[in-house]
């Protein structure tokens, strides 16, 4: 699925204001064309070794409120801070076998997705709300 092309523009506006009020100056965000999961509001997917990463919306994203977008992009951001974390985490298959990782990995990722709403909570309100059209409304 494609995602609107408006809110694809919108966003990249917008993430392209927060990186630098965030300390994310030197990270360069795609906004993908294509749409994330359908279970996904939005993810982000950062190339291993450069300060590069593809964004992606989902479908269900305009429907949420400019507060819950604002969170949203905030939380996939943060991400980007969680990266050689990430890298490394993602070594460990090697080291310990695709068994043990398997098993290991869920929990990590659950507590990774916490830390990153934790954090985003904290520091979306001190970012402007997303102009982005939809049943949610339109940001200031």
């Amino acid at each position: 699925m494609k995602l609107n092309p408006s809110t694809r523009i919108a966003v990249a506006a917008w993430v392209a204001d927060a990186l630098p009020r965030i300390g994310l100056s030197q990270w360069e965000i795609t906004v993908a064309e294509d749409a994330a999961a359908e279970d996904a509001w939005a993810d982000v997917e950062p190339h291993a070794y450069d300060p590069r990463a593809t964004m992606r919306i989902g479908s269900s994203f305009e429907a949420q409120t400019p507060e819950r977008q604002r969170q949203i992009l905030t939380h996939e951001l943060v991400h980007l801070f969680l990266q050689p974390l990430d890298r490394y985490t993602a070594s460990m298959e090697a080291t310990h076998g695709s068994v043990w990782y398997g098993a290991w990995y869920p929990g990590y990722d659950d507590h990774l997705e916490q830390a990153c709403e934790r954090i985003a909570k904290s520091m979306a309100p001190h970012l402007p709300l997303p102009r982005i059209s939809g049943k949610g409304g339109k940001g200031k």
